[in-house]
């Protein structure tokens, strides 16, 4: 990474939790449905950055809009899993 490249964080409150009246919001454990929602947040994220990162590598080459470089980046995903 070049020195004068601004970071980014991202913070993103946690998803759905058990309800449980004996324990601190903090330390409540994520309900099924709060696993799938920040699986589903991680994904989001990792093909929009992926995303972004084409469209800078593909620059002057060929261009693309977001959504494309999204979806061409997902297929790239599912072709790296398939070997």
């Amino acid at each position: 990474m070049s020195a004068n490249k601004t970071k980014r964080l991202t913070l993103v409150r946690h998803a759905s939790a058990e309800q449980d009246a004996d324990v601190r919001d903090f330390e409540r454990p994520l309900s099924r449905k709060g696993h799938n929602e920040a699986l589903d947040m991680a994904r989001r994220t990792l093909h929009d950055e992926g995303a972004k990162e084409l469209q800078t590598r593909l620059a002057g080459k060929v261009e693309t809009d977001f959504d494309t470089a999204r979806r061409l980046f997902t297929l790239i995903c599912v072709l790296q899993m398939r070997g």
